[in-house]
C-alpha cells in the first residue's frame, strides 16, 4: 500500500544511495519514498514561484538579494522554503564625478552636437565637428536630389558610345507602348 507525506526523503536512503539499473526491483518503500520527494519538488517550486519579497526594493543603500525564509502549510504540516528578498535597489546615493561626464574639461552642453569631436580621416568629408559633417552630409544630398529631379524630367537623360558616336537616349510611354528614343550628341 503507497503512504505519501510529501516530505523530503534524503537520496542515500533510497536504493542505499546506489543508481538504479535495469533488472533492479525497487521496493514499496523506495517508491513511496521517491513520490515523496516528488511531491516535495513540486511544493518546493510553487514555494519558490511565491513572489519575491519587495518591500525594500526603494530603499537607499547597497543592493541585495538574499534567500529569506517562505513557511508554507502542505497538508496540515508547516514546511520551510527559500524565496527571494530584493533590498536597496537604489544603490548609494553619489555624484558623478565631473572626469566622467566631461573629461576634456569643456564646460558646454554635452548633448550639442557641436561641441562633439569628428574624426573626418575616413569620411573624406571636411568637417571638424559631428554638427557641421551633418550638414555636409545634408547638403550633399540635397544636392542628390535636385539631380535626380533633373534627370527624371529629362527627355534623354541617359548617354551611350556607339562605334565611337555619342548618343543621349531615353525611354518614354504612348498609349500604352514603351519607346525607346534617342539622338546623336553634336
Amino acid at each position: 500500500m503507497a503512504i505519501w507525506d510529501r516530505n523530503k526523503v534524503a537520496p542515500s536512503t533510497l536504493n542505499g544511495g546506489n543508481e538504479y539499473v535495469e533488472g533492479d526491483f525497487p521496493t514499496e518503500e523506495t517508491l513511496n519514498a521517491a513520490n515523496n520527494n516528488a511531491f516535495y519538488a513540486v511544493d518546493y517550486a510553487e514555494a519558490l514561484g511565491d513572489t519575491p519579497d519587495t518591500s525594500q526594493v526603494g530603499n537607499i543603500g547597497t543592493p541585495t538579494v538574499t534567500l529569506i525564509d517562505n513557511v508554507k502549510t502542505i497538508d496540515g504540516v508547516s514546511k520551510t522554503f527559500k524565496k527571494f528578498k530584493f533590498a536597496n535597489l537604489k544603490g548609494e546615493p553619489s555624484d558623478m564625478m565631473k572626469s566622467v561626464y566631461d573629461p576634456d574639461s569643456k564646460e558646454a552642453d554635452a548633448f550639442d552636437s557641436t561641441n562633439h569631436k569628428y574624426n573626418n580621416s575616413t569620411s573624406g568629408l571636411a568637417s571638424a565637428t559631428t554638427q557641421s559633417a551633418i550638414d555636409e552630409i545634408a547638403g550633399a544630398v540635397d544636392g542628390l536630389d535636385s539631380s535626380q529631379s533633373t534627370h527624371l524630367s529629362a527627355p534623354l537623360p541617359h548617354k551611350m558610345l556607339v562605334d565611337g558616336v555619342a548618343y543621349n537616349y531615353g525611354f518614354s510611354q504612348t498609349d500604352g507602348f514603351v519607346k525607346f528614343l534617342y539622338e546623336e550628341v553634336e
